[in-house]
């Protein structure tokens, strides 16, 4: 860049359930230099946040050169543009931030569009708690409940983009997927959590360990991050988690709480958008 040349920088897009991030930041270190946030409440629909969202993102154009876009996403966006397995926000499947409106309101710049967990992993595994690990994990405790793992820098997608949506594991006599379910997420996602007195929700924190071991068998990886909006409230019982499956398994992870425990999205944004930059 010369000296008098407009300044660069990347554009980044967290879809959540209750808010949508947004940041402006430099394509070379990923380092933030604004911020916005919109709480989905404000919004009558998903049509009329996706709006707002691209209003903000036309403001911040003045004066700033935008080099790429990144937006992480609840669900999967699918191959029509819609995104499935987002029930947290009703309308969003039809009328989310995707690649086509993202590339239609930035013409000629670069988009790159992933999964919220999976992008907030990534951007652990470049700047944050998984830096360094050549196997590990991102749990993500909010709204909604998810897993993400990571190897040698990438994550692991699976053959239709669902791998570590946990929120749909199911028990015995439990209705799931087809019947517009997400029996785990509906037990430990935020909503659930926050309704909960103090001596059931600990209960349900030893349960949930008890689901986490079971991943933790099937991936075998060498750290753990936890994010999300609740995340910061299992610290006190990790001590609870470590000792159960010390009894169950061969090897047990390293545990951290995330760098940014609510904007790992966001950062997953960001990555997304220097990976897309030229």
């Amino acid at each position: 860049m010369t000296p008098n040349a407009t300044p660069e920088y990347v554009l980044a897009f967290d879809c959540g359930g209750t808010k949508t991030l947004m940041g402006l930041a430099s394509p070379h270190d990923g380092a933030l230099v604004a911020t916005a946030r919109l709480e989905t409440r404000d919004y009558p629909d998903a049509a009329a946040l996706v709006a707002a969202a691209l209003a903000q993102a036309s403001a911040w154009r003045q004066g700033h050169r935008i080099v790429a876009v990144g937006a992480a996403t609840m669900g999967v966006e699918g191959g029509d543009g819609r995104v499935e397995l987002a029930p947290n926000f009703p309308g969003w499947t039809e009328a989310p931030l995707t690649r086509a409106s993202l590339e239609a309101a930035f013409p000629g710049v670069p988009v790159k569009v992933a999964n919220d967990v999976k992008a907030a992993c990534l951007a652990e595994m470049r700047w944050g708690r998984l830096s360094g690990a050549q196997y590990g994990a991102y749990l993500n405790l909010g709204t909604g409940v998810a897993l993400a793992f990571g190897h040698g820098g990438r994550v692991w997608q699976g053959a239709h983009q669902m791998a570590g949506e946990v929120a749909y594991a199911w028990e015995p006599g439990e209705l799931g997927f087809r019947s517009g379910h997400a029996p785990l997420e509906e037990y430990f996602g935020g909503p659930a959590m926050a309704e909960l007195p103090a001596a059931l929700w600990v209960e349900r924190v030893e349960r949930l360990g008890w689901w986490v071991g079971q991943w933790l068998l099937l991936l075998d990886v060498e750290r753990l991050v936890l994010g999300g909006g609740w995340a910061h409230r299992l610290v006190p019982h990790l001590p609870r988690w470590l000792d159960l499956w010390a009894q169950y398994l061969p090897a047990v992870p390293a545990v951290k709480l995330s760098a940014w425990p609510e904007r790992a999205g966001l950062l997953g944004a960001v990555a997304l958008a220097v990976e897309a930059s030229p």
